[in-house]
């Protein structure tokens, strides 16, 4: 009887063993089934199946935190300062976000983490933007600066939406226009500037120097 007793309460720790394995796996595939990168606001409305009432308010939320990022970055606060209250802007617009969503869209974005990852896409040149910021440029270099950049971006966004490349090649191709648009810029940029700019490229490359996401200005 008590062999009996054993074997029942050990057959059911290895089930409930097995099963917590199974939901950890299938926890890690749908935080996997989806790229850790940043979304456009088309691809979270997609993902979630927003209604066009939430897309509206989440838009009306991603365009206030950009004016109040850009007013933090343009003051005469320190950098730190700076840090800490985009920091503080950018939890404000998260809590704001997952207050305008469903019990169920709340679950399904916090397994992807989409809603970081659609704060962290609202500017994809903001790190580069902010770097640009403390070169002294001449206003013909910002404004080609500026020209450079919004051509890449619609070159971009054109690869993302062009459903005959395979995601390989879309990543080929943003990556080349990456290049292109880093490339271009640096040839707008005296020896000085461009020595300061490698500098930060390569603390951004090893994961250092990077501060708080926000709008960069130029």
């Amino acid at each position: 009887m008590l062999k009996r007793t054993f074997a029942t309460v050990t057959a059911a720790l290895v089930l409930a063993l097995v099963v917590s394995i199974v939901g950890a796996a299938q926890v890690v595939r749908q935080r996997h089934a989806m790229p850790a990168r940043g979304v456009t606001l088309r691809a979270f409305a997609r993902a979630l199946d927003l209604t066009p009432n939430q897309i509206t308010d989440v838009r009306s939320v991603l365009t206030r935190l950009r004016t109040d990022a850009k007013a933090v970055i343009q003051s005469d606060r320190i950098r730190q300062e700076k840090r800490d209250e985009l920091l503080r802007l950018r939890g404000i617009a998260k809590d704001d976000i997952y207050a305008l969503l469903t019990s169920e869209q709340r679950a399904k974005a916090d397994t992807t983490r989409l809603v970081d990852r659609l704060l962290s896409a609202r500017k994809r040149h903001g790190a580069l933007l902010r770097v640009l910021s403390r070169l002294d440029l001449t206003p013909d270099q910002k404004e080609s600066a500026r020209s450079i950049l919004r051509d890449s971006a619609a070159q971009a966004r054109a690869a993302r939406q062009d459903s005959a490349l395979s995601p390989e090649a879309k990543r080929a191709r943003l990556i080349a226009i990456r290049q292109s648009a880093l490339d271009r810029i640096k040839s707008i940029l005296t020896a000085d500037q461009r020595h300061k700019l490698e500098q930060w490229l390569s603390s951004h490359r090893s994961g250092r120097g990077v501060g708080a996401r926000g709008t960069g200005e130029i």
